[in-house]
């Protein structure tokens, strides 16, 4: 199991609430062990197993 920790811009974020619910999007991808977005930076940094998933 290789983890690879990549960060993603993401565009049209306007409130904490946008923040939860791609976290929470992210989250449910299988293989995706952990999401962090940041709302200022308008970047996920997403935590996944390259086995199991793959960015597009």
């Amino acid at each position: 199991m290789a983890e690879i920790k990549k960060a993603f811009p993401i565009k049209g974020m306007h409130c904490a609430s946008c923040v939860k619910v791609t976290e929470r999007a992210l989250k449910k991808v299988p293989g995706v062990k952990e999401a962090v977005v940041n709302l200022a930076t308008e970047k996920a940094t997403v935590t996944y197993d390259q086995d199991n998933c793959t960015p597009q």
